[in-house]
């Protein structure tokens, strides 16, 4: 059974259904305030993304050929509004570097405590 989705989160999905080159994935359609979409041309590059941090959202770039962090994390991000998070998302599906994606306006990069380990 879906759980529905949040408003914030249908909101993001929106943005991000028109972006070229990624698709949503059923890895988060149990979460409220989650979602996550993989890469067509580059499979191994995936993004999980929670909207649920009061009014802020938690963008996590993953790539699944890096195995230094339990979920593959390359870099996470919070993001002040759904135009950050879904600019930032669609950079990293669509082939754009971190020095790219760290760029993007409305993004703070977000130190978490499992980062680095496994």
């Amino acid at each position: 059974m879906l759980i529905p989705k949040s408003k914030p989160t249908l909101e993001l999905r929106s943005a991000l259904i028109g972006e070229v080159g990624l698709r949503e994935t059923n890895r988060a359609e149990c979460g409220l305030t989650t979602i996550s979409f993989q890469s067509l041309e580059f499979p191994n590059r995936h993004v999980w993304i929670d909207t649920d941090l009061g009014g802020d959202i938690s963008v996590d770039l993953e790539d699944w050929s890096i195995d230094e962090t339990w979920d593959n994390a390359v870099a996470s991000f919070i993001a002040c509004n759904i135009e950050s998070a879904s600019m930032v998302t669609a950079r990293w599906l669509q082939g754009e570097d971190l020095g790219s994606c760290r760029n993007t306006n409305g993004l703070r990069e977000s130190r978490r405590p499992d980062q680095g380990t496994r």
